[in-house]
């Protein structure tokens, strides 16, 4: 914390030192304070869905999101697979559904048995995030959407404080989405089930007679 950093006020031979301290915490400190507003906003700004929505190919936000999340893969040494209807379309929020897909695969690749593979599967209205999650028990699931609730603190870096799946659920509750999660085997899965109403079938219907039009 800032409080300790403060407490070490270096001697000319520290000051590289205290530096990085310095900004490490004010990184972190910074991420806090956008996740909180990112929070604040997905449980108290309403969904306008013709406002706010358009047609959105799910595969390429979640690739997107392993995009973003590549290096720490890369250095926990986790693969990916992704499978399904990748051309599959929903009506959404392009910035609502990035930022619900960058914190649940954010969430996996963090979380994941180093090593391991996390699988992807898009369905008609449906996306499911599955990774090895070898800590976990049945007992923490009801928690995943607490907010600052972490399983193991010692394993969180600076950038995990316990609010991606608050952010998740909040987010979701905004869109209409309905999540689920199941542990068996060892395999955690969080599954994102879009909203199929009648607007969204409309619309849907529209896609395909334009792709139709296309062929």
């Amino acid at each position: 914390s800032l409080s300790e950093v403060f407490q070490r006020w270096p001697n000319a031979d520290e000051a590289p030192e205290f530096a990085a301290d310095v900004l490490a915490s004010a990184r972190r400190m910074q991420f806090i304070v956008d996740s909180l507003s990112q929070l604040a906003r997905g449980r108290l700004q309403p969904y306008d869905a013709e406002l706010e929505g358009s047609p959105l190919v799910l595969a390429s936000f979640v690739d997107a999101a392993f995009a973003q999340h590549a290096e720490t893969a890369r250095q926990r040494e986790l693969t990916r697979a992704v499978r399904g209807q990748l051309d599959i379309q929903v009506w959404s929020s392009a910035l609502d559904v990035n930022l619900i897909l960058s914190n649940v695969i954010g969430n996996a690749i963090a979380h994941a048995d180093a090593g391991s593979e996390i699988v992807v599967e898009i369905g008609a209205e449906l996306i499911s995030v599955s990774n090895k999650a070898s800590g976990l028990q049945p007992e923490d699931l009801p928690r995943l959407f607490e907010s600052l609730w972490r399983k193991d603190e010692a394993r969180s870096s600076e950038f995990h404080v316990g609010l991606g799946l608050a952010i998740v659920n909040a987010y979701a509750d905004r869109l209409g989405i309905q999540l689920g999660v199941e542990l068996s085997q060892g395999w955690f899965t969080l599954r994102i089930h879009f909203p199929l109403d009648n607007a969204s079938l409309v619309r849907h219907q529209s896609l395909e007679q334009n792709g139709r039009s296309h062929d």
